[in-house]
C-alpha cells in the first residue's frame, strides 16, 4: 500500500532525527513534555505539602500534530488530481508555478483546475498557498527559526510577502501567532515555567528540598532588554512585520 495515497500514517514522540529520515517522513502526535514535566512537579511539590492526590488523572494534551508527508494528502479519488496534489507536496518549499504542477499531470491546465474545483474545492494556487502556510506555522509554533529561515523554507521569495501573506489568511502577525502557540509565550525549550497566569521563582531561605525547587526555579533574565520577547519584538519591528 502507497502512503499517504492509499493509507495515512501518523506515529507520536516526534522524534525529528526518526521522522524525517524515513523514505516517506512521518507525521507525529507532539507531546507537550514541557508542560508534562510542569505540572509533575508542581503536583509533587503539592503532595510534599500534604495536599491529598487528585481523584482523577491530571491529562495534558498534545500540542497537535506535526505534518509530514506520511497524512499530508487529501483524499481524493481522482488519479490526477491525487499526482498534483503529491507533486505540490514535493515541491512547495522551492519556486512553484501552476504550469509545472500541470506538467505533473496528464491533463490540460483548464481540465486539472476544473478537477481540482470538483475534488478540492479550491484552485491549484490556492492549495499551494495553504501547504505552505501549514509548514510555516508548524515552524512558528515548533522552532525558534526566524523568519527569514521560514519564508525561504516555506517557498516565500520575499519575507515581506511571507508576513502579508501569513496576516491575511490567519489575522495576526507571525510574532503574535508564535507566542500564542506557546505556553508562557517563550521560545522553544526555554526554561521559563507559568501555570495559571503566575511564574514560580525560586524562594529565597529554603533548603528542605532544594531538588525540588530546583525544578520548579525560575531564573531571572541577566539583561532584561535580551529576553526573547523583547528580541522577538525588536525583529518585528526592524523587519516590518
Amino acid at each position: 500500500m502507497r502512503t499517504p495515497e492509499e493509507v495515512a500514517v501518523v506515529g507520536v514522540d516526534n522524534d525529528d532525527l526518526v521522522c524525517e529520515c524515513l523514505s516517506v517522513p512521518l507525521s507525529s502526535v507532539h507531546h507537550d513534555l514541557e508542560r508534562l514535566g510542569y505540572e509533575g512537579a508542581a503536583l509533587l511539590d503539592r503532595l510534599m505539602d500534604g495536599e491529598p492526590a487528585p481523584r482523577q488523572p491530571i491529562r495534558i494534551s498534545p500540542k497537535g500534530v506535526v505534518m509530514r508527508k506520511s497524512s499530508d494528502l487529501i483524499a481524493v479519488e481522482h488519479p490526477e488530481v491525487a499526482a498534483a496534489l503529491r507533486f505540490i507536496r514535493e515541491r512547495y518549499q522551492g519556486p512553484l508555478a501552476v504550469a509545472e504542477v500541470v506538467a505533473a499531470t496528464r491533463l490540460s491546465r483548464r481540465g486539472l483546475e476544473k478537477a481540482f474545483h470538483a475534488h478540492v474545492g479550491c484552485t491549484i494556487n490556492d492549495e499551494i498557498l495553504r501547504v505552505r502556510l501549514t509548514r510555516a506555522r508548524e515552524l512558528l509554533a515548533h522552532t525558534d527559526q526566524r523568519i527569514l529561515a521560514i519564508s525561504a523554507a516555506t517557498g516565500f521569495s520575499r519575507p515581506q510577502y511571507f508576513r502579508t501573506v501569513f496576516r491575511q489568511a490567519t489575522g495576526k502577525t507571525s510574532r503574535q501567532y508564535r507566542l500564542g502557540a506557546r505556553p508562557g509565550g517563550g521560545p522553544a525549550g526555554q526554561g521559563r515555567r507559568a501555570m495559571g497566569g503566575a511564574v514560580h521563582h525560586c524562594p529565597q531561605g529554603r533548603d528542605t528540598r532544594p531538588d525540588l525547587e530546583a525544578i520548579l526555579c525560575v531564573h531571572q533574565e541577566a539583561d532584561p532588554a535580551e529576553s526573547w520577547g523583547e528580541r522577538m519584538e525588536m525583529e518585528s519591528i526592524s523587519h516590518g512585520g
